[in-house]
C-alpha cells in the first residue's frame, strides 16, 4: 500500500516544503493538486502566489493556513523571498494557464527549485526544449502532471504489457472525448482553453490530447513515430480546433488511432485506452478506473480489479485503500506527486534511486505531438514525424 515511506523520504525525515503558483480560489485544477499532495503526508504547503488578483490570492492563502509573509503577489516575489530563507520551499507546482507555464517553470528551475508543471509543458517546441535542456544542465527535477498515469490499473496494464502478457503490441487506440466544453460560451473567461493568446496554438490537443498521447505510449511502452491528422473546429466563433482524428505509427510496427474531442455532445469524461498484441489485449476506461478488461486468444475475457489477487507490488503500492473500495482521479494525481516527492528526497539526501513520474522529456513529447498533429492537418493528413529533436 502507498502509505509506506520510501527510503529517501525516511532519510529526509520531514515532508517537503511545497509552494503553489496559481491554483487559487477560482481555479478548477487547483483543488486536485492540493488534495493529491496531501494524501501521503510527503508535502506541506507553506508558500504560494495563488492568483493574478493579488489581494484575492492572499485571502485564499489565509484560508489554506499559509503564513502571511509567505503569501506572495507574484511568482517573482515567491522566488526572490524563498531563495533568501533558511527554510525555502523544496518543490513548487505551476498551476496556471498555458501561456505562463514556460516563463514560470524556467525561472523556478534557474532558482534551483524542483517543479511540478501542469500540461502542456509549454506553448512552443522551442520553449519545451529549453526547459528539458535547462533541467539536464542544472541536474534539476521537473514533473509534468500527466496524472492519468498514476491510476493503479493503468500501471497494471503497463506491467502486464511489459511482461509480455499480450505478446508483441500491434494496435493502440486512445480516446479522450469530452461533451461539456461544446456547450460553453466562447465569451466566458472560464473558456480561456480555446483562446490562442493563452491556450497556445491548440485547444483540444493541448488540454486533453497530450494526456491521451502520453497514456498510449506509457502503457504500450512504444514511442509515437508519426501522425496523420484531421482537425476541425465545430463551435462557431471558436479560434482553435475542438476535435481531432489522428492516425498513429508507433515503433516496432504497431499502428494506432486517437479521437480527441471537446464536442462529443453529452459524453462525460471520455478517456479510454485499448491496446492489442499478438495474443491478447487490454481495455481501460477512466470512468470505471478500478477495472481492467483483459482479452486472451482462446480464453474467456477477464476483468481484473484493483489490488486483486496477484497484483504486482509496483501496482499495489499505488493504492491507498483496501480492495473493493474505489479510488479515483485525485489518488492518481497523488501518485505522480508521491513519486516526485521520492525523487526530490533522493536528490536532497544523496540517495541513488529512480521513480516513474512523467518528466520534462514527456512534456516535450506532448508539445511535439501537438505541433505534429497541427502540421499534418494543415497538410491534408500528410504523415509528420512526432519525434522531437533535442
Amino acid at each position: 500500500m502507498a502509505e509506506t515511506l520510501s527510503e529517501p523520504m525516511r532519510k529526509l525525515g520531514r515532508p517537503l516544503r511545497w509552494g503553489l503558483i496559481g491554483g487559487g480560489a477560482t481555479s478548477r485544477i487547483g483543488p486536485t493538486h492540493r488534495y493529491a499532495a496531501r494524501l501521503d503526508g510527503k508535502y506541506a504547503l507553506v508558500a504560494g502566489a495563488l492568483d493574478v488578483d493579488a489581494p484575492r490570492g492572499r485571502a485564499f492563502a489565509r484560508d489554506l493556513f499559509i503564513q502571511p509573509e509567505r503569501a506572495y503577489d507574484s511568482y517573482e516575489d515567491l522566488i526572490a523571498a524563498e531563495r533568501g530563507r533558511a527554510d525555502p520551499v523544496d518543490v513548487v507546482s505551476v498551476v496556471t494557464p498555458n501561456d505562463s507555464h514556460f516563463p514560470i517553470s524556467k525561472a523556478l528551475i534557474e532558482a534551483g527549485f524542483a517543479v511540478i508543471c501542469e500540461k502542456p509543458l509549454a506553448n512552443t517546441i522551442e520553449h519545451a526544449r529549453t526547459l528539458v535542456e535547462q533541467v539536464e544542465r542544472r541536474r534539476g527535477l521537473l514533473a509534468v502532471n500527466y496524472g492519468y498515469s498514476g491510476y493503479p490499473m493503468v500501471r497494471q496494464a503497463r506491467a502486464m504489457i511489459t511482461a509480455g502478457a499480450i505478446g508483441k503490441v500491434q494496435l493502440v487506440q486512445a480516446e479522450f472525448a469530452l461533451g461539456s466544453v461544446g456547450s460553453m460560451s466562447e465569451d466566458g473567461t472560464a473558456n480561456w482553453r480555446t483562446k490562442p493568446d493563452i491556450a497556445g496554438p491548440s485547444a483540444v490537443l493541448g488540454m486533453i490530447g497530450t494526456h491521451a498521447a502520453h497514456l498510449a505510449s506509457y502503457v504500450s511502452g512504444l514511442k509515437l513515430l508519426e501522425v496523420s491528422a484531421d482537425t476541425q473546429t465545430f463551435v462557431p466563433g471558436r479560434q482553435l480546433e475542438d476535435n481531432a482524428q489522428i492516425l498513429c505509427r508507433y515503433e516496432n510496427g504497431a499502428r494506432g488511432s486517437m479521437w480527441i474531442s471537446y464536442v462529443a455532445a453529452g459524453a462525460w469524461h471520455g478517456l479510454r485506452l485499448r491496446i492489442f498484441g499478438e495474443t491478447g489485449g487490454i481495455e481501460w476506461v477512466q470512468e470505471q478506473p478500478n477495472e481492467l478488461l483483459v482479452h486472451r486468444l482462446g480464453k474467456e475475457r477477464q476483468i481484473l480489479t484493483r489490488n486483486g489477487i496477484g497484483t504486482p507490488s509496483e501496482v499495489s503500492s499505488a493504492s491507498r485503500v483496501a480492495p473493493a473500495h474505489p479510488e479515483g482521479f485525485i489518488e492518481a494525481v497523488g501518485n505522480v506527486y508521491s513519486d516526485f516527492a521520492d525523487a526530490v528526497a533522493a536528490k536532497l539526501t544523496g540517495t541513488p534511486a529512480t521513480y516513474p513520474y512523467p518528466d520534462a522529456m514527456d512534456g516535450l513529447l506532448g508539445v511535439n505531438f501537438i505541433d505534429a498533429v497541427l502540421e499534418s492537418s494543415r497538410a491534408n493528413g500528410r504523415w509528420i514525424s512526432a519525434e522531437p529533436s533535442v
